[in-house]
């Protein structure tokens, strides 16, 4: 017989009686609740009114499967074996942890005593951590491909009319929370764009998600934007995962390749952007979301509808403000704006001052026409762009 098996009777306590150890029990700060084999609730403290906001009398008598069928008092009662683990009472919407096992008779289970208390709070601030965790990631591991990529540029150079009219429209929109489409051909700096907008919004202290719609596979393409739970499927990281849409909160998410998007995500992203909420993979939790979306594509989005292979209300939900980036080919009055970003951008990086050559300037001038090339150089007065560097 083990030690908790004796008491001592002395004038305070003679013997135990159940007014006694209700009193006890009643200030205990846990909860502590009894169920029968049948999950009736047969007993429960003053703690439960307070941490769950029930009051006690509404739940004696009660089954507990009719109101938290999944419960862990649950699963002890129904296994028999003892169990310590976080778990979540969505009949009231909070995380406890706490400790269940089962009451016997001889070998047969008769009950359940659980004891558990309120972790919302605790588990709330975990996930916020993890978000924060997983975003630092994210941008860190962006930051690291950055020496990877082709050198590129970091705004948007021309002052071609089409791109001029596209660029003060973005620079308008960003000023607000409207979801941007960006279409336009492969090259033409659709992400830049994006970059962009989301730089010049209220958002720009926080992060931008990129999500390469083509680049995913499809069967992993929903738990990348959603995420997922522990023990969603096999091989699911522990502990769960945050999709690119959590790590986006209070910034902005940008779908790259929208138009790659098989129809039946499609209909799962269109539930997120109207209810601007999702549920992870394996997990039952709705999570609000505040994002600004912008997406970008290189195909042609109505075609697609008339095909049947891009949903048309997704269509009429991203297509808020379009933005059309002309290719370099419809803006050649811009070539020797470029021509002069690059060369002074690879001048800095070798330290060296590097000038295009006779040939090229010939070709450029065939190109882009005498007169706008005459126009170039009296408003940029760039000489090193036309006259070789001779030592």
């Amino acid at each position: 017989m083990g030690i908790g098996s004796y008491a001592v009777t002395t004038n305070v306590i003679k013997q135990w009686d159940q007014r006694l150890l209700f009193k006890i029990l009643d200030n205990i700060e846990d909860v502590v609740m009894v169920l029968d084999s049948d999950t009736t609730i047969v007993y429960a403290n003053e703690a439960y009114a307070k941490v769950l906001g029930v009051p006690v009398q509404k739940v004696l008598g009660r089954r507990l499967d009719l109101i938290e069928p999944d419960c862990l008092a649950i699963k002890v009662l129904r296994s028999g074996k003892v169990s310590n683990e976080r778990d979540n009472l969505s009949s009231v919407g909070i995380d406890v942890i706490g400790r269940a096992f089962p009451l016997f008779e001889g070998d047969q289970v008769v009950g359940c005593v659980s004891i558990f208390n309120n972790i919302t709070k605790v588990v709330e601030l975990s996930r916020e951590l993890q978000r924060t965790k997983e975003v630092a990631d994210y941008l860190q591991d962006q930051l690291n491909q950055q020496t990877q990529l082709p050198l590129s540029f970091k705004e948007y150079i021309g002052q071609n009319s089409r791109l001029r009219v596209t660029l003060e429209l973005a620079a308008k929109v960003a000023k607000t929370d409207s979801t941007v489409l960006i279409l336009g051909e492969s090259g033409v700096g659709k992400e830049v764009l994006a970059r962009a907008i989301h730089n010049c919004s209220r958002r720009m202290d926080k992060p931008l998600i990129k999500v390469n719609c083509a680049a995913i596979p499809e069967a992993l393409l929903e738990s990348e934007l959603f995420g997922f739970e522990d023990g969603a499927f096999t091989g699911a990281k522990k502990g769960g995962k945050l999709g690119k849409f959590e790590l986006a909160h209070g910034g902005t998410i940008f779908l790259d390749e929208i138009g790659d998007m098989s129809i039946n995500m499609q209909s799962k992203l269109l539930r997120v952007l109207q209810e601007r909420e999702l549920e992870r993979v394996g997990g039952t939790k709705t999570i609000k979301l505040d994002i600004r979306v912008i997406a970008a594509t290189n195909r042609d989005l109505e075609k697609m509808m008339a095909e049947g292979s891009f949903r048309r209300d997704l269509y009429y939900r991203l297509n808020i403000v379009p933005l059309h980036l002309p290719p370099l080919r419809e803006r050649k009055d811009d070539l020797f704006k470029l021509a002069h970003k690059f060369l002074t951008q690879f001048s800095e990086e070798v330290d060296h001052k590097l000038t295009l050559s006779p040939q090229v300037i010939t070709i450029l001038q065939a190109m882009t026409g005498r007169a706008i090339l005459e126009n170039y150089k009296m408003s940029w007065s760039m000489p090193v762009l036309f006259e070789p560097v001779r030592k």
